[in-house]
């Protein structure tokens, strides 16, 4: 029943209605359900991780597509340290907002459309969080995956989070994992130079996280020692040109 839920399941229409219910919320992009609390100590987490990952690399002038900007945290991450972003959504709204924000320069439509959005553009950066895994239909995902590439130099970093294995199912959800993703990768010249788990309380005591968000940030550094450190199903992972 679920398989045939997806096969009519349309992201488009549930984005955009999500993001007109929850305007100006992070449950309009986070964990649907949860607090703006614990919302806002997640997407810290995530800038966290990102930092991590970026290290010493200068933003200023790089060129960053924002895939799946939503409310644009993470637009406004790049802008602020000197990238010259542009984003799309699959809302108007989230869009549109982002655009008014000044935050760089916005399109509304679907990420598969990427190089028709942004015609004779390529980037240094494909940032794309908490995205891809919603984009149910595996035709879509794979030419979302063509998109990224099309839009991408040899240099072309890209940062996506992932739910690296499965937990539980949803009409909007679908986890490929990373033996899929690097089988994927692979056949566009691509592997995952770097995992980092993230979301360590939230995945492994989500009643804990929810009664107190903050304590997530103890738990956090846990995703650094093994063998806890795989224990999130969610990861941050650095794509790059080359073999794993």
């Amino acid at each position: 029943m679920a398989e045939l839920k997806q096969q009519h399941f349309d992201s488009g229409e549930y984005w955009i209605k999500r993001h007109e219910e929850f305007d100006r919320s992070h449950q309009a992009t986070g964990l649907l359900g949860s607090s703006e609390r614990s919302n806002t100590v997640l997407y810290d987490l995530r800038r966290q991780a990102l930092m991590e990952a970026i290290g010493s690399v200068d933003l200023s002038g790089r060129r960053v597509l924002d895939a799946g900007c939503g409310l644009g945290d993470f637009s406004r991450f790049y802008k602020e340290r000197g990238a010259l972003v542009s984003g799309c959504d699959i809302s108007d709204l989230a869009a549109e907002k982002c655009q008014q924000a000044g935050l760089g320069t916005f399109r509304a439509g679907r990420l598969k459309d990427i190089p028709t959005l942004f015609p004779g553009q390529t980037f240094d950066i494909v940032h794309c969080f908490d995205v891809l895994y919603h984009i149910v239909d595996d035709e879509e995902w794979r030419e979302t995956l063509d998109a990224f590439e099309q839009v991408s130099g040899p240099e072309t970093v890209w940062y996506i989070i992932e739910l690296a294995r499965a937990k539980g199912s949803s009409v909007h959800v679908k986890v490929r994992g990373t033996r899929t993703y690097g089988q994927e990768l692979a056949k566009r010249g691509r592997f995952i130079a770097r995992d980092r788990r993230i979301h360590w309380l939230l995945s492994v005591f989500p009643r804990l996280h929810a009664l107190n968000p903050r304590l997530s940030y103890a738990f956090e550094r846990l995703t650094k020692w093994s063998p806890t450190a795989k224990a999130p199903r969610g990861a941050l992972w650095t794509i790059k040109r080359g073999q794993a």
